[in-house]
């Protein structure tokens, strides 16, 4: 690859990083319009998987502020079609949006599935045991999904001549060795898929409430965007929506304390990014 198109990757991946950067912000700012217009730009970019799920995410929420539930399930349908065992942390967003989030995988789900039994009538076993699968991750209490799943692997094995099947097949999963993430990806940061297995929280540290706010009864909270590295530890912190200075600046030195178990791909740690929200509140106090 020459390098008029290696610097042209590069620039269109920072233009992308920037837009998602900027669309989040917006967003935790309460611009829900403005996030909408940045984020649709971003969503048409290439980029990797992990970020277009953000910007899915996030034109989502931004939909569901502004009252527009179809726009919303849209969204949040383009999400799951890329990432089916994505699912929403019910601690960091609301009822509202669980609500929205859950139609859209419902849909989904029963779109997937009669796409499988479509195939499955056609004998195409291979494409079908597939969208079978997908419909057992978009639902996993979905019980003909499973029996289905099953009778699709029992038609394909049935069909392989016993010289012709892979010794791996007889193999158990648990027995295969894990792929490790290729060398070139291995200091990469990557958004939550359901590929990876999330950072768990070891130590969080309190924020000390600043005396000047204390003073002046100054409450708020402030949204930090942070990259865990792959020892769990906070390298990078970035406020996202500010309460005031105090606030901010007490915000960003309680996190950078804070220590995880680091979050893994294919049971290899990696760097993730998380946002955080912290409340300032003197009844809390």
């Amino acid at each position: 690859m020459n390098c008029f198109w290696i610097l042209a990757i590069t620039l269109a991946a920072q233009s992308f990083e920037l837009a998602l950067d900027e669309g989040i912000r917006r967003y935790w700012n309460g611009e829900y319009e403005a996030t909408i217009d940045v984020l649709e730009t971003a969503c048409a970019m290439d980029a990797d998987s992990g970020e277009k799920l953000e910007c899915h995410k996030y034109l989502a929420f931004s939909h569901v502020a502004l009252g527009e539930d179809n726009e919303a399930v849209n969204e949040f349908i383009a999400l799951l079609s890329t990432d089916a065992g994505y699912r929403l942390d019910e601690s960091l967003v609301s009822p509202k949006i669980i609500l929205r989030f859950e139609g859209a995988r419902s849909d989904l789900a029963s779109s997937v599935y009669d796409n499988a039994k479509e195939a499955y009538q056609e004998q195409n076993f291979d494409d079908a045991v597939q969208l079978f699968e997908r419909t057992m991750l978009l639902d996993p209490a979905h019980e003909l999904a499973h029996e289905y799943a099953q009778l699709c692997r029992e038609r394909i094995r049935l069909s392989k001549a016993p010289s012709a099947i892979d010794a791996r097949e007889l193999t158990p999963a648990a027995d295969l060795p894990a792929p490790r993430p290729a060398a070139a990806l291995e200091d990469k940061v990557y958004w939550l898929t359901s590929d990876i297995r999330p950072p768990v929280l070891l130590q969080r540290v309190s924020p000390q409430y600043p005396r000047t706010a204390r003073l002046r009864r100054t409450e708020g909270s402030v949204v930090v965007s942070v990259v865990i590295d792959k020892n769990g530890l906070i390298t990078q912190s970035k406020v996202i929506r500010s309460a005031t200075d105090p606030l901010d600046r007490a915000a960003i030195d309680a996190v950078m304390q804070w220590q995880y178990e680091p979050a893994t791909l294919n049971g290899f740690p990696v760097a993730v990014y998380r946002i955080i929200e912290l409340s300032f509140t003197l009844d809390g106090s």
